[in-house]
């Protein structure tokens, strides 16, 4: 075993609060990642969206279901507290 693994295996070991979007085989090392879970976890962060659309902006804003666009206003107010 190089040292980069047994590094690797070390740091593992240590770390308790594994994400749960990353998935570990028998061994502890992380082999894939659960996208669907990672996709929500970004979204719990962050859940506003800004697309440009020719000359303006469309500001969008996840609600747990679907993307409602939202005013100009709210979109920049909700993005200055993030």
């Amino acid at each position: 075993m190089g040292k980069t693994e047994q590094l690797e295996q070390n740091f593992l070991a240590e770390r308790t609060d594994r994400p749960k979007w990353l998935i570990f085989n028998d061994d502890g090392k992380p082999t894939a990642v659960n996208y669907l879970k990672l996709a929500d976890t970004i979204l719990k962060d962050n859940p506003m969206a800004v697309v440009p659309f020719g000359d303006d902006m469309n500001y969008y804003l996840y609600n747990g279901i679907n993307w409602e666009q939202v005013k100009r206003e709210t979109g920049t107010n909700i993005l200055r507290t993030c």
